[in-house]
């Protein structure tokens, strides 16, 4: 009898687990800097007026 020495491949569910939850987790990262991150990003609270908008 051989034995054979060849790597299992994986599982296709637990690699498409694996890529969901990477992903969750940066999204999730993501947003809990921009929410709680130490700059904040300004806010536009005025528009400029409409003549000076191209167009």
């Amino acid at each position: 009898m051989r034995i054979s020495r060849h790597p299992r491949r994986p599982d296709p569910l637990v690699l498409l687990i694996v890529f969901v939850l990477v992903g969750m987790l940066s999204t999730l990262t993501y947003q809990l800097l921009i929410e709680y991150g130490a700059r904040s990003i300004p806010i536009a609270t005025q528009s400029p007026p409409a003549v000076g908008v191209g167009g």
